[in-house]
């Protein structure tokens, strides 16, 4: 077991997910893809064009959670935007000069925390969360990004309690659902993290990250299982290419290249396998 979370945490590679039918707004989602996000159908390594970094608190993800619970004055829409461009600094500049002029809202101090957090400023980003929840105390989106932020410094046993408060106040949330099904992954615990990537498959059929999370819990035991699941969402050419990402994950190299090889088979201009397949071809090459 210990060996599958080592490769997992390790394995750098590209998936597809172009047909996945995506959430429309912006969703915090985390993905054991080794750091890449999803976003508009599509998942890779950072470097692809068609993709964006699956961590969402990755500097170059324009894609965090912005929550839409109530109307905002003007200066909150300026700081969500420029946090969806990733321009955490400027965002944060902003948010302090609302805060010197006396706005305490949930919100703010919510935002501010996002910004100090993917700025690395890690006990001001504690403060701005504690802070959103003294002011609302079941202020869900609160929760998880203080989970977040617990997960980032190693402090687990704090951030799965976040986690499951997050998801507590605010179960509709396909998100919160996701990310404590990711931290049960890198546990190591695949049966548990999968009961959470259903559910929140059952409240966003359509979230393609939490598809991707749950085809590696069941690749783990049940290889057959994970591409059938891959396959409702993607062409047989993509599925295996997926597939192939899901078999290097788990430790399974010789596999993953066969994979990657029935992909290229299938669609010879897939670009995602013929790099997947270069790459592993270059590791096996390696002293």
């Amino acid at each position: 077991m210990n060996t599958r979370r080592s490769a997992i945490r390790a394995v750098k590679h590209k998936f597809n997910c172009s047909k996945i039918p995506c959430p429309c707004r912006a969703a915090t989602a985390l993905c054991l893809w080794a750091v890449l996000l999803i976003s508009g159908g599509c998942a890779g390594a950072p470097e692809a064009n068609q993709s964006r970094p699956l961590w969402e608190d990755s500097a170059k993800n324009p894609a965090l959670v912005l929550e839409k619970s109530t109307p905002l004055p003007d200066r909150h829409q300026l700081c969500r935007e420029l946090i969806r461009l990733g321009h955490f600094q400027v965002a944060q500049t902003q948010l302090e000069e609302l805060l010197a002029q006396g706005e305490n809202s949930p919100q703010t101090h919510y935002l501010a925390g996002v910004c100090q957090r993917e700025l690395k400023l890690y006990q001001a980003a504690e403060k701005s969360f504690k802070t959103a929840l003294r002011a609302s105390p079941q202020f869900a989106p609160a929760f998880n990004g203080l989970g977040l932020l617990y997960h980032d410094t190693n402090r687990p046993e704090e951030a799965e309690n976040l986690f499951q408060e997050a998801v507590s106040h605010d179960p509709a949330r396909a998100d919160f659902c996701n990310n404590l099904g990711f931290f049960y992954m890198t546990r190591g615990e695949f049966s548990r993290a999968a009961e959470h990537f259903r559910t929140c498959l059952k409240l966003d059929p359509g979230y393609a990250v939490a598809v991707n999370n749950l085809s590696i819990c069941l690749a783990i035991e049940d290889p057959k299982a994970s591409l059938s699941l891959l396959r409702k969402y993607l062409s047989s050419a993509e599925a295996a290419n997926n597939m192939g990402a899901v078999l290097q994950l788990t430790g399974r190299p010789q596999e993953a290249v066969e994979m990657y090889q029935k992909a290229l088979e299938l669609k010879p201009d897939l670009s995602t396998a013929r790099s997947n397949l270069s790459n592993m071809e270059k590791v096996q090459m390696s002293p």
